[in-house]
């Protein structure tokens, strides 16, 4: 009877355990969809002068901008969106190529561990796998935190320039004389990682913390 309770009850917390893993490992994904992974801050002095002119003292010439994938993907599919357009971008932002392709691949890493280990928690009681792969997850997103800094670096102090992401758009923004004057009407003075990013940190801390607790409560179990 002492042995059915206690099957029992390693069968409720397994169970309890791979739910709560999965959710987590299912959420990065999500997050790295639709959560706001990079704030920008845009000044224009140009902007400023103009409404001061008018009498608007309220207005600063300040643009705050929340970024994230669906809404970046949402933005190419509007515009031209044509593959001479993307790689014309993709030459003017060549001082941060490093930066950029790492950023990428952490963040893509990132997402393919949640991946496994959403799978693993479904179809595996083994717990050690887990521990190593949100470990393995954790140091991506930070990965993506150390090159994505550098990247942002090089936006603020103009290396890269607002001209540079509209390089191969169509239309009055994509005109060489508007690029040209672009950097000096309006820059950005701002450029971090946002709350999306925050998420998917936290999400992989509490994998590790989470899978790590019962690693450790089944090896104790075992001695």
């Amino acid at each position: 009877m002492a042995k059915t309770k206690s099957r029992n009850k390693n069968l409720g917390t397994d169970i309890l355990y791979r739910i709560i893993m999965a959710v987590m490992a299912v959420c990065v994904p999500i997050v790295a969809y639709f959560g706001n992974l990079v704030y920008t801050v845009i000044e224009s002095d140009i902007y400023k002068l103009v409404a001061q002119l008018k009498g608007d003292t309220n207005d600063d010439g300040t643009s705050y901008d929340y970024w994230s994938i669906k809404r970046v993907i949402s933005l190419v599919h509007e515009g031209s969106g044509d593959k001479s357009s993307l790689s014309s971008i993709w030459d003017a932002l060549s001082p941060v190529h490093g930066a950029l392709v790492g950023t990428l691949i952490f963040f893509a890493i990132a997402l393919v561990l949640a991946v496994v280990i959403f799978f693993f928690a479904l179809i595996s009681k083994k717990k050690l796998p887990q521990l190593i792969i949100s470990g393995a997850g954790l140091i991506s997103v930070i990965g993506m935190l150390i090159c994505f800094k550098s990247l942002a670096a090089a936006i603020v102090n103009g290396t890269i320039t607002l001209a540079d992401f509209l390089t191969g758009v169509s239309g009055l923004f994509g005109s060489a004389v508007i690029t040209q004057i672009i950097p000096y009407i309006a820059k950005f003075t701002v450029v971090q990682v946002s709350s999306g990013w925050f998420i998917m940190l936290f999400l992989y801390i509490g994998m590790v913390v989470w899978s790590g607790s019962y690693v450790l409560i089944e090896s104790g179990e075992k001695k």
